[in-house]
């Protein structure tokens, strides 16, 4: 392919992302007179509001033939702003809405003086937009090193030499990266056997008892195996209040490390195991991309040992006050 042929071939996939944009393609068209020049667009992943700046050119020979007016569709979604000139200065109230309110309308005898202006828009962009200028690898393979579980974190601005022909600036803000961390294969290394089925029928005791349909008869039976399993060891409904505390967001915050350059946005929890272990944790992670980093890569880190050796303590430290006096105490059983 000749450096004509990849030339033309980059400006047709430039097109094609400016075409899945919704309303930057049309305004972008509708200036097509006057040489537009998309110098930046700075959006956010999440949100999708983007804020884009485009330099028009319009001679004095142009300017003399729209002196009456200059007029662009009002596009869904689309705000316009500010106007600047060849000083740098901003204006901010030269367009106007028509009568009918389809249009929106800069009188020519308001324009500034010059030939050189800075157009801002605004609006929210098209829900598959995002996905056509960032590329998310997924982080669902997990490593383990030492005391750690660690995924994989990379986000890249697509064709970065293409888009560069579209922007001179480009900006994406909160790149969203989900990432979750199986917890469900800690349990059997954490739970002693005995206290899993003394758990697992408290859990089914109490589900049974919050059915209003059930019978008296079901809930005494589903009491009665509770009450054997557990052998009255531990008071379980005051340790699952307890345990509670160890199922919420700030619990594992210190526990996840992230490399920048991103940063922690949401932590939450899935479905509890044993009342109190989460099957997993899913973490919202985000960092920006722009064209002179438009790569982002890293490590999330979970601290599985040290979530091991809190959720162990909490247990033994169960069975301790269940079932001794201060003055003596009983080690965890084993597993």
């Amino acid at each position: 392919m000749t450096s004509l042929e990849t030339t033309a071939k980059a400006l047709e996939v430039a097109g094609t992302i400016v075409s899945k944009l919704g309303w930057m393609k049309k305004v972008y068209s509708n200036f097509a007179p006057f040489n537009p020049d998309l110098r930046n667009m700075e959006v956010s992943f999440r949100s999708r509001e983007a804020v884009v700046r485009m330099y028009i050119h319009i001679p004095d020979s142009i300017r003399r033939k729209v002196r009456r007016k200059i007029t662009i569709p009002k596009f869904p979604g689309l705000d316009v702003g500010m106007i600047r000139d060849e000083t740098f200065r901003e204006y901010h109230d030269l367009w106007q809405l028509d009568a009918d309110g389809k249009k929106w309308v800069i009188k020519g005898k308001n324009l500034p003086s010059g030939e050189h202006f800075l157009f801002e828009f605004s609006g929210k962009l098209p829900p598959r937009a995002m996905q056509y200028l960032v590329r998310i690898q997924p982080s669902a393979n997990r490593d383990t090193d030492g005391a750690y579980d660690k995924y994989w974190l990379n986000s890249m601005i697509r064709d970065v030499s293409i888009v560069e022909k579209i922007w001179d600036e480009l900006t994406i803000l909160d790149v969203d990266v989900k990432v979750e961390v199986n917890i469900q294969q800690l349990v059997k290394t954490i739970i002693p056997p005995d206290m899993r089925k003394e758990i697992k029928a408290f859990m089914e005791f109490i589900q049974i008892a919050r059915i209003r349909k059930s019978r008296p008869a079901e809930i005494m039976r589903a009491r009665a195996i509770w009450l054997k399993s557990s052998e009255k060891k531990i008071p379980l409904d005051d340790f699952i209040e307890k345990s509670k505390r160890l199922t919420i967001p700030s619990f594992f915050n210190h526990l996840l490390k992230v490399d920048n350059p991103y940063k922690k946005l949401e932590i939450t929890c899935g479905k509890l195991i044993y009342g109190f272990i989460p099957e997993r944790i899913r973490v919202n992670l985000a960092t920006d991309l722009n064209l002179d980093h438009p790569a982002a890569t890293g490590y999330l880190r979970f601290h599985r040992e040290e979530y091991k050796n809190k959720i162990e303590n909490f247990i033994e430290d169960s069975y301790n006050r269940a079932l001794e006096s201060p003055k003596k105490r009983k080690s965890l059983p084993k597993k």
